[in-house]
Formats: C-alpha cells, structure tokens, sequence
C-alpha cells in the first residue's frame, strides 16, 4: 500500500501472495536505494520474513534494515503503542493527538470482536477517549499498560496521572471520573478497564511496551528505513501489536505527509483483522 492508494492480493493458501509481496518491497527497496522511500512489511508468518532479510541484506540494503522479531523474546524491541504529537501549536497538537487515540481505541473494540462500533457505546468511548487523553499528555514516560489504573478508584496511578498530565480539559474529565459514585464505578469505569486491561494482557505485549522506545516505525520509514516486524508470540500478540503498528503507519500517513513515498505490505491482513479504518 503507497499513500496514493492501496492494492490486495487474493488468492488460496499455497498460491504465492506472500512470494509475490516480497518481491514487491524488494523491487521498492531497489528503486529507492538512496533511502528515498520507506517500506514497512509485516508477516505474521515469520519464514518468507527471514528470507526477505536474507535478499535485502544481499541487495545491500543491511543499513536501512530494523527488524522486530516477535519469536525473539530475548530481544525486546521496545515499541510506542500509542502515539503523541510533538506539535507546538495547540490545535495541530490536539487534532493529531486525537487521531492516534481513536485509532488505539478503535484497535482495541475491535480486539474483543464485538459486532458494534465504539461509537455505539457512548460511555465506555467516553472513559476510555480520557483515559488515554490523559496518557497522551503526560510529562514523564509511562508504559501504556498502566493506562487501566487511571479508571481505578483510589489506585495510586489515579493520582500520579493527575499530577503529571499537561493538558487542562484531559486532567478536569479525569478528576471527574475520580469523583464517580459505586454505581458509575461499575457501570461506566469497569467495563473499560477491562477492555484496556485485556489489550496489554499477552506478556510479548507488555514487555515490547515495558521501557520508552527510541525508534517507531513510522519515524523509521519518514527516513526512507525498511522496518520488518516478525509475527510470533501467539494470535492475540500479533493481532495486538501489529495491529497498532500499521495503524499507527496508516495514521502518520494522513497526519503528517512527507517528501518520499511510503509503502506498506500487510500479509493475511483479513485472518488477523490487521487492519481496521484505512
């Protein structure tokens, strides 16, 4: 997929779709040799990946490489599940912002397969859109993970999000929440507790999210890189994690255009429900 568009292949198991994508993102990789695009290739099925490291690292293309191996839980590549906008200006800040956390929250609905839109449920969209609101304009790193607290009456990350977040209309929602009868406890902050909670819960996700990354791959590709993420660690992690990544990519697209072309090959996007809002 470029940003001008997107192409599907379609074919049954064993017919060469995985070959022919490769092959695709080689012949990008060769046509923009001097780092004049950026590709993103994701595999939940890692073997066809491990080759195409072999082929690009043989085509010269070694110092573009970044590589997450998600079978590799030895090697952690730490990784921003949830983006934040380092604009100056306000408004750009709050709009971009907005974006990357409709895009986490729409990613996360759908990990629970439920057959309605988040927007159908006005209350637990609302709790969770301050949530990471919240999170989005902390001062300090924190692991996404702990994004659940916040909706945890008297939990002590209740407070810490309190006093370390930036924005005014974020923190006043929170300190609302906080005020929240038993009723609204249940009714309204449990159910998206849950929901938050059961996103972080595969342990190859919460490790990838456990230290502040240096590298994502959206930045990675805006520098004409070629960022290849492995799948492994079971169905929910692959579906988790690379789905927060291409969402991420398809998001920075939209959000913040740039000089080169970017590409992004996506294999068995439909099995995993990789891909949600294009």
């Amino acid at each position: 997929m470029s940003e001008q568009g997107h192409i599907g292949f379609l074919g049954v198991s064993g017919s060469g779709k995985t070959s022919l994508t490769g092959w695709s993102a080689i012949y990008e990789a060769d046509r923009g040799w001097d780092c004049s695009s950026g590709i993103g290739f994701f595999l939940p099925h890692p073997d066809e990946g491990y080759k195409l490291i072999l082929h690009l690292i043989d085509r010269g293309h070694g110092n573009r490489l970044l590589v997450r191996d998600m079978n590799r839980t030895d090697v952690v590549l730490p990784t921003t599940l949830i983006r934040r906008s380092d604009s100056a200006d306000y408004w750009t800040r709050r709009q971009e912002n907005s974006t990357y956390r409709d895009v986490f929250l729409d990613l996360a609905w759908r990990r629970r397969g439920e057959q309605v839109r988040l927007s159908e449920r006005p209350t637990i969209e609302q709790a969770s859109s301050i949530a990471v609101s919240v999170y989005q304009s902390l001062d300090q790193w924190l692991s996404p993970a702990q994004i659940p607290n916040f909706l945890v009456k008297g939990h002590p990350m209740q407070f810490w999000a309190v006093d370390h977040c930036t924005d005014e209309e974020a923190r006043a929602g929170l300190r609302r929440m906080m005020d929240w009868n038993s009723h609204d406890q249940i009714s309204l902050a449990l159910p998206t507790e849950r929901m938050l909670r059961g996103f972080f819960r595969s342990s190859a996700v919460e490790a990838m999210c456990s230290v502040a990354p240096t590298v994502d791959a959206p930045d990675w590709m805006r520098q004409g890189g070629i960022y290849i993420c492995l799948g492994g660690g079971g169905r929910e992690a692959i579906k988790t994690l690379m789905g927060a990544e291409i969402q991420q990519i398809i998001a920075d697209a939209h959000e913040r255009p740039c000089d080169i072309p970017r590409y992004l090959y996506v294999d068995e996007v439909v099995n995993y429900d990789l891909v949600g809002r294009l």
